[in-house]
């Protein structure tokens, strides 16, 4: 994948284990917010404590902002579904909409593999399906580089059903295991978003905060 350059915007993603303790100063600190508007645990859809609260400030000094649903896939294709659904509803309540940026649904779990890749890749198919039709807008995917490799690099059938999605990948380059920048996997040569950071610090919210490149233009990150 490619490198960022000085040309790449520059962004957070938070949910309600940060505080946004002044939102003018952290507008001049970054191009673009993602926040986190929900979760499924243990097949309850739960909702993040601090979104509305979240959306309301970032809007409020003019960053662009996009929301994030952290997922759990299981073997219940239907469970996909719902969680769409009510994600979908959970960003039209704070937003009237979908938000500026591409929504995303974050997938990053389980680590067990008591999934197979196939399980896993047709449920965020009908997640994003789902989302896609209920609000008319392409999602993103979120993933790490690790989890790519640990679900057989998103391969079934020997395609990579999932590469046509935009692509949030993580990869920390200060790991020593890591390399500079993401290699190509699950079939993507490309990222729109690369969070390169899980311990940054930013005027204008709390410590620590994720750290992210974003493409070159707006335009690339709203769809």
């Amino acid at each position: 994948m490619q490198k960022a350059t000085e040309q790449n915007l520059f962004g957070a993603d938070i949910s309600e284990f940060q505080t946004i303790t002044d939102a003018e100063a952290l507008a001049k600190e970054v191009d673009f917010l993602y926040m986190r508007a929900s979760t499924s645990r243990f097949g309850y859809f739960v909702e993040d404590r601090k979104f509305l609260l979240h959306a309301a400030e970032a809007e409020s000094v003019g960053i662009p902002v996009g929301a994030y649903h952290y997922a759990l896939p299981s073997r219940d294709i239907g469970d996909a579904a719902r969680q769409a659904e009510a994600f979908y509803n959970r960003l039209m309540m704070a937003f009237s909409g979908t938000g500026d940026l591409l929504p995303v649904v974050d997938v990053e779990q389980p680590l067990d593999k008591s999934i197979s890749a196939r399980q896993l890749v047709n449920w965020v198919i009908a997640f994003r399906d789902a989302f896609t039709y209920k609000a008319g807008r392409k999602l993103m995917l979120y993933t790490g580089s690790f989890f790519i490799e640990l679900y057989d690099d998103f391969l079934v059938d020997g395609v990579h059903p999932l590469a046509s999605m935009p692509l949030w990948i993580a990869m920390y380059p200060a790991l020593p295991s890591n390399p500079e920048f993401p290699r190509d996997a699950g079939g993507w040569n490309s990222w729109r978003v690369w969070q390169f950071s899980d311990s940054g610090r930013l005027d204008g919210i709390s410590y620590p905060v994720d750290l992210n490149y974003g493409p070159e233009t707006l335009a690339e990150l709203r769809g």
